[in-house]
């Protein structure tokens, strides 16, 4: 059933390929479903479509990283991926997506400054109250103690 969901939207974004947030739905559909390449494919159309909208940025770069292999040491992000990531950023500095995301890559490539710059952008939208604070600041902390 889920799979029809999914080919009848597919089809129905081939008939009206201007529909950038039935890109966005496409793409989720099909990384839920472990599609990687669909996924990214369908997030690269909806880029193309609309290449400043930070959310379709962002959207683009997670299908990237979604497609990567999981690995218990942090590397490099593709390089796509962190172009996405920094142009979303460009258009909205204040995108927690990405300075989450760009967090990551500069901490995983030890670019701690640029990671600490980041992190501290994003716990500024965050009270001290939410989840969310507490993690990033985790992070911080872990970063100034070296690791």
């Amino acid at each position: 059933m889920i799979r029809g969901m999914v080919d009848g939207l597919a089809a129905r974004l081939e008939a009206n390929p201007d529909d950038v947030d039935g890109w966005l739905r496409l793409s989720r559909s099909y990384g839920v479903m472990g599609e990687s390449a669909k996924a990214i494919d369908a997030a690269r159309k909806a880029r193309e479509r609309a290449p400043q909208r930070p959310d379709v940025l962002v959207a683009y770069a997670s299908a990237l990283l979604s497609a990567e292999p999981r690995s218990s040491k942090p590397g490099p992000m593709p390089e796509e991926a962190v172009a996405s990531l920094r142009q979303a950023l460009a258009a909205e500095p204040d995108n927690r997506d990405a300075l989450w995301l760009l967090g990551l890559n500069a901490a995983g490539v030890g670019q701690t400054a640029e990671a600490t710059d980041l992190w501290t952008r994003l716990l500024a939208q965050f009270k001290p109250e939410e989840p969310e604070y507490t993690l990033i600041r985790a992070r911080l902390e872990s970063l100034k103690a070296g690791g």
